[in-house]
């Protein structure tokens, strides 16, 4: 019998022996009584019968929302993070077969109301568990693998989880993971919250840094994760936790209060850390000394940024470039991010980006979006790929492909239904694997738990999923 949860709760009552048996990967006793055994154990020591096992997905990678990045690391790697890019392997089995007017391979029913986040993690686990998460509400809830269905977790100190007012598409956290548990890095309105979920005793607990509202997302930055808060007074500074989720340093930005505007999802490498904002880009910059300096660059004069299209382009040479537009020219332009005299490449028409990749209609590049085409003419299309997920193991992007007479712009602005077929685009080929009818559907999500990639909208009535090999 299971006494105590791996972070010392009690196990919640709302969970069957069968649920335990999933996420503790342990043996069952036949029987109508049945209880655990170790998972060690192949037969019961009372009687020695074989034991039951579910049948549970060999464990795969974590999947860290919104857009499945890696878990933190102590030394982190020198690539740019808070891109749309996956660090999992997304390869749909039986590809040649698939067709938009299929039914998924799986489904399962949603949460309650609301616009989620999910997570399929280590919560006091040895088998991931799907975690779902509304930051505007502050709700956790988890799948309940063999009772099939969703439960909330409950603060074990009787409080409850703070809300984030970030806009979605700005909206994206961390995670660390030691053994069996997990910490994740959300931001929120009480500060940087760091949050451990114990799936198995249906709780989480709670710890903030900074006390004032966070304004932006946390990225990992150095050996830190940082996020930036705003004071009652509008004073702005950044904020951080180690990787165990203890408070690190504060760095204040140097002038008084700032107005950026809305700040959009950061982005991280070796260097700078950068939070694009509509008035320009809040910075945080390791100097050669190894101290941290927050700063404030104003886009040039004329330049809007369009984030509406998605990621920031990520050049060969590690350079990233903001899709723009010039006011004064009446035409886009590619703008160099992090620098005080920024480099520029103007372009015909705006692109829609992940990272790595960026489409044309509905043709996937590699190379830079200001660049035409060297061979064919694909303008008279009628077919438009908007990007949603780039898996950086397959060289595959997710998307949602639509027939439209309307430009990218008009498309993006849109609040009608749209006919939309989920594709797989890679080296070789894109693949559309299904169909739907919803608005706005850039607002779909994808992730990956239990060996099958799974889309979720929040207009949706289900969860869809599809098999992986």
């Amino acid at each position: 019998m299971l006494h105590r949860t791996a972070q010392g709760n009690a196990p919640s009552p709302a969970l069957s022996q069968a649920d335990l048996a999933c996420w503790l990967n342990a043996g069952l006793e036949s029987g109508p009584q049945s209880g655990l055994q170790p998972p060690e154990f192949r037969f019961c020591v009372d009687s020695g019968a074989p034991l039951r096992r579910p049948a549970t997905a060999a464990p795969g990678a974590p999947w860290v929302p919104p857009f499945g990045a890696s878990p933190l690391a102590p030394r982190a790697a020198r690539v740019v993070g808070g891109l749309r890019q996956s660090n999992s392997s997304i390869v749909l089995s039986r590809r040649n077969e698939r067709r938009p007017e299929a039914e998924p391979d799986a489904s399962q029913p949603l949460p309650p109301p609301g616009d989620y986040e999910f997570f399929s993690v280590a919560a006091g686990t040895r088998t991931p568990a799907l975690l779902a998460l509304d930051p505007s509400k502050g709700t956790l809830y988890a799948w309940l693998p063999a009772s099939q269905r969703w439960e909330p977790l409950e603060h074990d100190g009787g409080g409850l989880l703070a809300v984030s007012r970030l806009a979605r598409a700005a909206w994206r956290c961390e995670l660390s993971q030691a053994g069996s548990s997990s910490l994740l890095f959300l931001p929120t309105e009480e500060g940087l919250a760091c949050i451990q979920p114990d799936a198995v005793g249906l709780s989480f607990q709670a710890q903030y840094h900074g006390q004032d509202a966070a304004v932006g997302a946390p990225v990992q930055f150095g050996e830190q994760v940082w996020a930036p808060l705003r004071s009652k007074a509008g004073m702005l500074r950044f904020v951080s936790a180690s990787l165990q989720g203890r408070p690190g340093a504060v760095v204040e930005l140097p002038d008084g209060p700032l107005e950026t505007g809305a700040l959009q999802a950061p982005l991280a490498d070796g260097r700078l850390a950068i939070w694009p904002a509509a008035a320009g880009q809040l910075v945080l910059r390791k100097q050669a000394s190894g101290a941290i300096q927050g700063s404030f660059l104003a886009w040039p004069q004329g330049l809007q940024p369009a984030f509406e299209f998605g990621s920031p382009f990520l050049s060969r040479d590690g350079s990233l470039w903001q899709l723009c537009f010039d006011t004064r020219a009446d035409s886009y332009v590619y703008l160099q991010l992090g620098v005080e005299q920024p480099e520029r490449e103007t372009t015909t028409a705006p692109r829609l980006c992940t990272g790595s990749f960026n489409f044309r209609f509905a043709s996937r590049f590699r190379s830079a979006p200001w660049l035409e085409p060297e061979h064919g003419d694909d303008s008279a299309t009628n077919a438009v790929v908007l990007p949603l997920l780039e898996s950086s193991p397959s060289a595959a992007v997710l998307g949602v492909k639509l027939a439209t007479t309307e430009g990218l712009a008009h498309v993006l602005q849109s609040s009608e239904r749209m006919r939309v077929e989920l594709v797989l685009d890679d080296d070789t080929t894109q693949t559309a694997f299904y169909c739907l009818s919803v608005a706005e559907p850039w607002r779909l999500r994808f992730f990956v738990h239990e060996a099958r990639l799974w889309a979720y909208h929040p207009l949706s009535n289900r969860l869809d999923g599809w098999n992986l090999q």
